[in-house]
């Protein structure tokens, strides 16, 4: 109960952290996501020319220095670096001897090969030292192995389907960071079995919880500046959001997230005594929801039968943005999406949520203006393309306006 009272007092203070990749190559970023979560912690940031250069591999010595990170703010070595090849003037020198004090790295026969590139192993056997596994564990000739099975089994692999034994990308090594920090903080071990850090309520935290204080929140998005699931012709301001059972808070969301269980760390923050809430990275869809999709009322039809999802007393269905009945489905246009919405993984659909697309014509691009059924109205991009009078684009007409997807 106290966490949940916590939760809805966070969500009358949420203030948005500037978590859209704003690098100059962000359109070749495969991590978006988990970049942005890194990018607000202050792990990670781009190159001087504002670039993030995903595919660039990255060396051993930057590894130590992401790893350093992760476990403290400000690492520091008890004493020098004691790497025969890592001189004491090396620009990571003080994150490598961090990360041998502490077991994350061991190097081999008094070497670590600061500038050879880091493998996807490598740097998973670091990361699970940084969230509390035992590094003894990754010694010996068997270190891989011991490495593949605890990476599999907490998720720090999740996603990522390249060799392991490659060396890794930037993108890469952004991913595995974020699926390290989404494991259960480890503080010690009892009867071989790792101990986890707990919360109040005495449940596992993750290591993004345990080391840098956020607060995992989760809950059904129901209203944004496009609609508002729960009234017919409802909407927010824009840049609000709302999530089931609490109020609105300043969290841009995209239409096509609605009626979806969204998932996002918050951190507290504020000065003089004015509490904020801010969100860390992007909201992203919640693991545990599952969903089918379909593109037209016929489609739907076969995917319920072919997937075993089905309807159930109380599905919730959702017309752009109003809340509506299974009725509707008979009615579609020929461009469309159907997306039903399974919480708990029981099968049944909780919800189902349709976007009906239409074909209009621009009238005028300073402002936006788009003629769609007869009737020209005022309308917004959701894209950077570029539009020209008498172009026929595709619309969404919403209760929040006209919308060209």
């Amino acid at each position: 109960m106290k966490r949940l009272l916590a939760c809805i007092l966070l969500l009358s203070l949420l203030a948005v952290s500037a978590s859209a990749l704003e690098f100059t190559d962000a359109a070749s970023v495969r991590h978006a996501d988990e970049i942005s979560v890194l990018c607000d912690l202050g792990l990670i940031r781009g190159y001087e020319d504002g670039s993030f250069r995903g595919a660039n591999n990255i060396r051993r010595s930057e590894a130590a220095k992401l790893a350093a990170l992760i476990c403290e703010q400000t690492p520091r070595a008890a004493s020098a670096v004691k790497f025969a090849d890592v001189s004491p003037r090396h620009w990571a020198a003080d994150y490598i001897a961090y990360c041998n004090e502490k077991g994350i790295i061991v190097g081999s026969n008094g070497r670590f090969r600061p500038e050879d590139f880091v493998t996807a192993r490598e740097f998973a056997k670091m990361l699970l030292v940084c969230v509390g596994y035992d590094g003894a564990k990754y010694t010996g000739a068997l270190w891989a192995q011991a490495v593949d099975a605890d990476a599999e089994s907490t998720g720090v692999y999740d996603g990522f389907l390249t060799d392991r034994g490659r060396m890794l990308s930037r993108d890469d090594a952004c991913l595995l960071m974020d699926n390290a920090m989404q494991c259960y903080a480890v503080i010690g071990t009892a009867d071989g079995k790792p101990v986890y850090a707990l919360d109040e309520l005495m449940n596992p935290v993750t290591y993004m919880e345990h080391r840098f204080g956020t607060v995992k929140f989760q809950g059904v998005l129901m209203a944004n500046e496009y609609a508002d699931l729960s009234r017919v012709g409802g909407a927010l301001e824009k840049g609000m959001s709302k999530l089931a059972g609490h109020t609105e808070a300043a969290l841009p969301t995209a239409y096509t997230l609605l009626g979806r269980t969204l998932e996002f760390y918050t951190r507290r923050s504020g000065a003089d005594g004015a509490v904020r809430y801010t969100v860390i990275g992007n909201p992203s869809l919640s693991a545990g929801e599952n969903t089918c999709v379909a593109t037209s009322a016929d489609d739907y039809i076969l995917v319920l039968r072919y997937s075993g999802y089905a309807p159930r007393a109380g599905t919730e269905y959702y017309y752009n943005g109003d809340p509506t009945d299974e009725s509707f489905l008979t009615r579609l246009g020929s461009d469309c999406t159907i997306t039903g919405v399974d919480r708990d993984g029981d099968k049944q659909l909780d919800a189902v949520v349709v976007w009906d697309y239409i074909t209009g014509t621009v009238q005028s691009t300073a402002p936006l203006r788009v003629t769609v059924g007869g009737v020209t109205r005022d309308a917004a991009a959701l894209t950077d393309a570029a539009y020209k009078t008498g172009d026929a684009v595709r619309c969404l007409i919403t209760a929040g306006g006209c919308w060209l997807p």
